[in-house]
């Protein structure tokens, strides 16, 4: 089934060829995410161009950009769309579940509510006190720690920790 495909031109001339170029490139979204709904194009007369595309369960995927000529705005926008599109699929996969990380606490701002764990591997943890199973109150610079990371925070981020037994 076709992608339904909406193309707005305002105060330019339709062509056969753009919206074709237009339609191409929503199907290069489609094989990437077979679930997507519809898309939205706009494109302006300053040669700017917006991309909205309906993916079920989440709100619309944009894109817009602005370029020289008009298909180089469509692309740009889609490309952008694009990303946005990646950037919800791995968001919305499932966490595989590993092993629990070990490591030692460096520091404990009790005051600013985080600390930083130096992993066992050599990474620097970030936390914030509420990831403390138990409190932050049995923390101390130097206690061995277990944690889960966050993989998809943008620096490495624990979202449970438990001190260790010695």
């Amino acid at each position: 089934m076709a992608l339904p495909v909406e193309i707005t031109f305002r105060q330019l001339d339709p062509s056969p060829a753009f919206e074709a170029v237009v339609r191409e490139q929503a199907d290069r979204l489609r094989r990437l995410v077979p679930s997507i709904l519809g898309c939205t194009v706009t494109v302006d007369v300053g040669y700017r161009a917006r991309v909205s595309i309906a993916v079920p369960g989440a709100g619309p995927v944009t894109g817009a950009a602005t370029a020289a000529r008009p298909v180089d705005a469509v692309r740009a926008a889609f490309r952008n769309a694009r990303r946005g599109l990646v950037d919800l699929q791995r968001r919305a996969q499932p966490a595989e579940p590993s092993a629990p990380a070990t490591g030692r606490v460096l520091a404990v701002s009790r005051s600013h509510g985080f600390c930083v764990i130096q992993a066992d591997d050599g990474h620097q943890v970030f936390f914030e006190a509420r990831s403390v199973l138990g409190g932050l109150d049995q923390l101390r610079a130097g206690s061995r720690v277990r944690f889960a990371a966050d993989p998809g925070a943008p620096r490495l981020q624990a979202v449970t920790v438990i001190a260790a037994v010695a």
